[in-house]
């Protein structure tokens, strides 16, 4: 039976013929990038064949199609779509998001990582409310704690929608979308709902918070859309793929508006304009819920029947509105 070895790691014998890379690497535990689940969606579980390139089967259309877009020599595969019928020596090529990054740079828009490259990306900036006020009455490592449990929570919706995170800066996320070569609207649309998401992720978390450590987890997203920079950034030692320019200071400025305006989420023009952009009835009814949840919990008693009536009627005719600006 076939034998794979994970070059510099481990050998694994007696592999069922016929299975695919992406299925031994999940069956013996190894971590193995496959954001699509393996569908042959994405190019996240992709390898290197370096050794044993006749005993693996040859590449599918589809597979074809990816590598020719992206200058793929003939021992980079899809781990997903490449089956084991003989002995095999292979390399993982993507560890984490960052190296996503970095390739999908060099491939897709036939730049450097080192060098940097001028992109139109959707960007989202998010913060906590008053989290360093709150923060003061706790221990350090419990805040450390508590960071960690909203960022996991929040960095999933983010990740579901082909979102980069660039960085966390204190109790703050900021993520790019558009850097896997989408279009406006759908790097647009994508950001519109990780924003929905992690709202959702906050209220659902915003309990045991409160109970455990008598913090109240509210969050503001800002969400703009425009031309950023991409690259690497940082000493020669030390680099990180980041995104700069005013594009990412709108966003950040966005959210700081959304204390003045009494709301979650607030889009710039930008984003707004993108026509078509494929947030659908569903989405605003999914908005509406957690726009809704939200202002229960920092209103509270002040959130009378009278003032969720009243909230619920204009965002109606908003909502109507932007419905009909994009459908025409």
């Amino acid at each position: 039976m076939p034998k794979v070895t994970y070059f510099h790691e481990i050998t694994f014998e007696d592999i069922p013929e016929g299975q695919t890379l992406l299925d031994v690497s999940i069956h013996h535990r190894i971590p193995h990038l496959h954001q699509c689940g393996g569908q042959a969606r994405c190019t996240t579980c992709r390898i290197q064949i370096l050794d044993g390139l006749s005993n693996v089967s040859p590449p599918s259309p589809l597979e074809k199609k990816v590598a020719s877009e992206r200058g793929w020599d003939e021992f980079t595969r899809l781990a997903c779509q490449t089956h084991v019928h003989g002995d095999v020596v292979v390399r993982r090529l993507l560890d984490n998001s960052q190296d996503i990054i970095v390739l999908d740079l060099e491939e897709l828009h036939g730049g450097s990582a080192g060098e940097g490259k001028e992109l139109d990306l959707a960007v989202l900036f998010s913060d906590i409310r008053d989290f360093t006020t709150h923060s003061e009455q706790n221990l350090p490592y419990d805040i450390v704690h508590m960071l960690n449990r909203y960022f996991t929570a929040a960095a999933e919706p983010v990740l579901n929608n082909n979102g980069f995170i660039d960085k966390y800066i204190g109790d703050g996320i900021l993520a790019a979308f558009g850097t896997r070569d989408e279009s406006p609207e759908t790097a647009c649309r994508n950001a519109v709902r990780a924003a929905l998401g992690m709202l959702e992720a906050a209220r659902r978390l915003a309990p045991t918070l409160e109970q455990q450590f008598h913090v109240p987890l509210h969050i503001g997203i800002g969400i703009h859309f425009g031309t950023v920079i991409l690259g690497r950034i940082g000493h020669p030692g030390k680099r990180q793929i980041t995104v700069i320019g005013d594009t990412v200071n709108t966003a950040s400025r966005i959210e700081s508006m959304t204390k003045e305006f009494a709301t979650p989420i607030l889009l710039s023009d930008s984003v707004v304009s993108q026509q078509g952009y494929g947030v659908s009835r569903i989405d605003y009814d999914k908005l509406l819920r957690v726009l809704i949840g939200t202002l229960e919990e920092f209103l509270a008693e002040e959130f009378t029947p009278e003032v969720q009536h009243a909230w619920r009627t204009v965002y109606g005719m908003i909502a109507e509105t932007m419905i009909e600006a994009a459908e025409n």
